[in-house]
């Protein structure tokens, strides 16, 4: 299983993956912040999990937040927006692997919100 940075508006898996998740959005609406989400890729990240025969699992998206976030004292920090795996590949690790694309992408993004190696 592996989770790959997402960069295409046009990716059908992605806006079926996010009307799951976010069910009371439009089509319509869901695409414009697609649009908007890859416009900032420095303050936004959208990962995608597939099973080892490709098929779209998860979702995971992230923000770089300057504003206040519970449970910090400090600002800016990565934040998982959302994330969502498909019923039937839960409990499989498809979470993990996203959890871990997107820590690393916050570390990159923002290498300050990350402990220190061995720390």
């Amino acid at each position: 299983m592996k989770a790959a940075a997402i960069t295409s508006p046009g990716d059908a898996a992605w806006l079926r993956l996010r009307m799951a998740l976010w069910p009371d959005a439009s089509a319509a609406e869901h695409q414009e912040e697609m649009d908007d989400l890859l416009a900032l890729p420095d303050r936004y990240a959208q990962f995608m999990a597939r099973s080892g025969s490709g098929q779209p699992i998860g979702l995971a998206e992230a923000s770089i937040r300057v504003d206040y976030v519970n449970g910090t004292n400090a600002s800016p920090v990565a934040f998982l927006e959302g994330l969502y795996v498909v019923p039937e590949a839960r409990q499989q690790g498809a979470a993990r692997t996203l959890l871990a694309a997107v820590r690393e992408w916050g570390c990159s993004a923002f290498p300050q919100i990350c402990p220190a190696a061995g720390g």
